[in-house]
């Protein structure tokens, strides 16, 4: 209701004789395109041929693109996962960790970092949506690096890469941007789940290797990490109580030796210290001086050798064991410097399969990281998108009270592919879920040129003109608007083009490019197929 008033107010059209109105169609874009309908409604054997060419082309030229889920963000920030292996302490850990912090700050080294925050022994906050922090353990440590800019990244984490490997041979480094969407971009998992622990762990091993042996993977990391010994003390009952001390004095002297058991309290103003008694950190750390630790005993008010009522055994052990499902799951995650995850699984899969190629009954792998976020939102599109497209159907044959114009409108709708596909290559956009939206945005586009388009050939039909006649006039009368609203829209996109944004570049490119080629496409393509369902020639006369 709108545009006509303003049309009416501000434009103030005039009505055109017929002479007038035929004359602006005389101009030669007018005349080329003429021409071009009338040379394929005449050859439409050859334009669908050469339709259906494109289109398969188009189809090869996608595999072709690369696959990349969601971007990665432009934040000014990367972090740092600095983990050493199991069992060190978490006084050990934040050792480490200073002396790379203190390299880190060094303004001359690294004249990018505007400040860092560091955790020890805590995976950090969650202080976006999609981060999820690790439980805390002593041996890992987490750390945000701001830099001066987004382009500082790089060559920050370049260098810090560098320096850990060749100061830090102890640490398992993992240095990563952030992302967008809800997993990490470019992360391959693989899941491994049965009920044999040592099995697990052990394919899970092999996968490393395997990743390790393609050039470029990095930052190769197992869940369950290294394993660890451990230290029983199994207590000889009998021993126990002939020396006159329980097993909750045994545990309470272990504990007071090595973490220390409160004695009093030191008062000052307000605040309440409390004062530990435990042995020296020398000893504490001597696995000798385990042997002669002194345990207490209330009853005799004397103390006893630790090995005179209980035996030592050490055992190698798993750090920490993960469950999914209920099953034991060893998780091997790994990046790629250059490959996309789809490409980097691709390259793994060829070692997976001989890995795997004999599983025990009960044991199982699959894919995670962002091929399966991917697959989970990708699943979530295709649960309504028959229902919706089912429910354009029944719009379609009920507004057009016919199957034929529907059909002719849902052919165009992947002529799109004839322009998208050779616009993300030339672009190097990814197929990703922006991309998967701007083909949906794209297809409704399509579909509202094709729908104007018929409407446009029924009402010359209804005014009297004959079919071939009204082909040409209607498309003739449509050719500029749809020109115009396409080079509208694909100039208000190229703002998401030039320069990138990181959301929404891939489906800036896929709906102009897509737009582009669709659009002259059906201008084309329409009146082809509908002289060729409803038998239009040129000598036909008209139907009522």
């Amino acid at each position: 209701m709108v545009t006509p008033l303003n049309c009416y107010w501000f434009l103030k059209p005039k009505a055109l004789t017929a002479e007038e109105i035929q004359a602006q169609y005389q101009k030669p874009i007018y005349q080329g395109y003429k021409g071009l309908l009338t040379s394929a409604m005449n050859n439409r054997d050859v334009v669908i041929g050469v339709v259906a060419g494109l289109m398969v082309g188009a189809v090869a030229l996608m595999g072709l693109v690369r696959v990349q889920f969601m971007p990665d963000s432009e934040r000014d920030q990367y972090m740092i996962y600095f983990d050493v292996p199991a069992g060190y302490g978490s006084n050990a850990m934040d050792h480490t960790a200073v002396r790379f912090l203190e390299w880190l700050h060094d303004e001359k080294a690294n004249p990018e970092v505007r400040s860092t925050l560091a955790y020890v022994a805590y995976g950090g906050p969650r202080f976006f949506q999609t981060f999820g922090p690790r439980a805390p353990a002593p041996n890992i440590s987490y750390i945000l690096v701001s830099t001066n800019d987004y382009d500082s990244i790089f060559p920050s984490m370049e260098r810090v890469d560098a320096y850990l490997a060749e100061n830090f041979p102890e640490a398992n480094p993992r240095i990563k941007k952030f992302w967008l969407g809800a997993n990490e971009t470019g992360l391959v998992e693989v899941r491994i789940s049965g009920p044999g622990h040592d099995t697990i762990y052990e394919l899970g091993e092999q996968v490393m290797a395997a990743l390790r042996d393609i050039p470029g993977t990095v930052g190769i990391y197992n869940d369950w990490e290294t394993r660890v010994a451990k230290i029983f003390v199994d207590i000889n009952q009998p021993r126990a109580r002939r020396a006159g001390v329980t097993s909750e004095e045994i545990a309470n002297s272990l504990n007071a030796f090595f973490s220390g058991s409160p004695i009093t309290d030191y008062r000052e103003g307000d605040k309440s210290i409390p004062v530990m008694f435990r042995a020296i950190g020398a000893e504490r750390k001597t696995l000798d001086r385990l042997r002669t630790v002194e345990v207490f005993s209330s009853t005799r008010n004397e103390s006893v050798p630790l090995t005179q009522v209980a035996s030592l055994r050490s055992e190698t052990m798993y750090n920490q064991i993960f469950r999914r499902n209920l099953l034991p799951t060893v998780t091997v995650e790994a990046k790629h410097q250059w490959l996309q995850a789809a490409e980097l699984e691709q390259a793994l899969q060829p070692a997976l399969e001989k890995i795997m190629k004999d599983l025990p009954p009960g044991y199982f792998w699959e894919w995670g990281g962002e091929s399966e976020s991917a697959a989970k939102a990708q699943n979530a599109l295709a649960i309504f998108i028959p229902h919706c497209l089912a429910a354009m159907i029944l719009l379609m044959v009920w507004q057009f009270n016919s199957y034929a114009k529907p059909a002719i409108i849902f052919i165009t709708i992947p002529l799109v592919l004839i322009g998208a596909a050779p616009g993300m290559l030339l672009t190097g956009a990814f197929f990703g879920f922006m991309a998967i939206l701007g083909f949906l945005s794209l297809a409704g586009i399509i579909i509202n040129n094709a729908i104007v388009l018929l409407d446009s050939i029924q009402n010359e039909i209804d005014g009297g003109a004959k079919p071939y006649d009204a082909v040409l006039t209607a498309c003739l009368t449509r050719f500029k608007p749809v020109l115009m609203t396409t080079l509208t829209t694909i100039l208000g996109l190229v703002s998401l083009m030039i320069p990138p944004d990181p959301m929404f570049f891939a489906m800036g490119v896929v709906i102009s490019f897509g737009l582009a080629a669709g659009s002259l496409l059906t201008l084309v393509v329409v009146p082809v197929l509908y002289s060729m369902f409803f038998k239009v020639k040129a000598e036909e006369s008209v139907v009522s």
